[in-house]
């Protein structure tokens, strides 16, 4: 009797296993995306929170400036395509002011261009790919490579949060930098772009006078499929890349 029911057991057969896993991996299909945009949308709202942070520590850094405003001049370009355009060769001014926690968007190197390895310039010390970058704003307007030099500058979160021993104006407006303004995706390319824009405001004659935190988000990192030594910024370099941000806040 006992013998009978041991022989009664059997174990799954081949096609019954390969269904199990063909539902398996239709609902892995379906759960990883899920999560993964969940994730992405719970980052992406982070940042907006720690961006209206981040502009009412700039606001207060400004109120707190009592000397007069000391405007910093620097002359670059980008040697890479913005938004189409490949004048590559056009230089722009980029000006900051001392009563904003900013620095230049781009320049040689990456300790006076907070963005040097995206907009590379024609003399950059960093190993930049960057082939071209296309920047688009909430309305998914093209940014300019001129308004881009001119009407924007970079946040500086060393002087904002007072990490920035060397220069007087550091102080601790910020208590905690957001995590994402140093994510990099490939280890090379900031996820975020955390910019001042500039404005002006209308009770005041100075031009400029104003700042509007924006952050841009890399939506998209593409392989560069113009062959190599056919023109471009720098035919050169192998492997190039092309960038896509777009505005979320």
């Amino acid at each position: 009797m006992r013998r009978g029911s041991l022989n009664s057991q059997r174990g799954f057969t081949l096609i019954e296993l390969l269904a199990v896993m063909t539902i398996i991996g239709v609902l892995a299909g379906i759960v990883v995306p899920a999560v993964s945009g969940t994730k992405e949308a719970s980052n992406d709202a982070e940042v907006r929170e720690g961006a209206f942070t981040v502009q009412s520590a700039a606001n207060d850094f400004f109120a707190a400036q009592a000397t007069a405003e000391v405007v910093k001049p620097l002359t670059r370009d980008i040697n890479a395509y913005i938004n189409g355009e490949e004048d590559v060769a056009t230089f722009y001014t980029q000006r900051i002011g001392t009563r904003w926690p900013e620095k230049y968007v781009t320049d040689h190197d990456t300790e006076k261009g907070a963005y040097a390895v995206e907009f590379r310039t024609s003399t950059t010390t960093t190993e930049s790919k960057v082939r071209a970058v296309v920047m688009r704003d909430h309305d998914g307007s093209p940014i300019s490579r001129r308004d881009l030099l001119m009407k924007y500058t970079a946040l500086d979160f060393d002087i904002l949060s007072g990490e920035d021993d060397s220069d007087d104006r550091s102080e601790s407006f910020l208590p905690k930098i957001p995590g994402a303004v140093e994510s990099l995706a490939q280890g090379e390319y900031h996820d975020y772009l955390w910019l001042l824009k500039k404005s002006t405001s209308s009770h005041s004659s100075s031009e400029d006078n104003g700042r509007e935190v924006t952050v841009f988000k890399l939506t998209r990192v593409a392989e560069d499929e113009t062959p190599t030594n056919t023109g471009g910024p720098d035919p050169s370099l192998e492997n190039q890349v092309v960038l896509t941000y777009d505005q979320i806040f």
